[in-house]
């Protein structure tokens, strides 16, 4: 092999290695930003526990879930702080290039509830990363 071609394989890699860094700490700081807003909202929002959304099945923070909570949160509007937290949840499923199926029940559940889900599902994902860097 060349020095050429060698040199062009490291580059390579090494640019590979900066785009994965580059969409972890990405994602990172889009999931912290989600529990940080979805923490202030269920704190100074009454509107949480008279709205409801589809209820949809999921079987861990590793399925679409974060792709289902979000297609649910686009039936509802109006709700100031909601909009930053749909980008974030938006911004990570970008990242990780997740496809939403349609997987709803019949039924509705609370907002509360799925910003309650969403809270807990990011920080599940954000230890089990933090875990695995160390």
């Amino acid at each position: 092999m060349s020095l050429k071609n060698m040199l062009s394989n490291q580059c390579f890699t090494m640019l590979m290695f900066v785009s994965v860094l580059y969409a972890t700490s990405h994602t990172d700081k889009s999931l912290e930003r989600v529990v940080e807003e979805v923490g202030e909202l269920l704190n100074k929002s009454n509107a949480l526990n008279r709205t409801f959304v589809p209820k949809f099945q999921y079987k861990s923070c590793k399925d679409d879930f974060f792709c289902l909570a979000e297609k649910a949160l686009g039936n509802v509007t109006n709700l100031i702080g909601l909009d930053d937290i749909k980008r974030n949840l938006q911004q990570y499923i970008r990242v990780h290039n997740k496809t939403c199926h349609r997987n709803t029940t019949s039924g509705e559940f609370l907002l509360r509830k799925l910003l309650e889900n969403i809270r807990t599902c990011a920080n599940q994902v954000l230890n089990h990363q933090k875990e695995r860097s160390t």
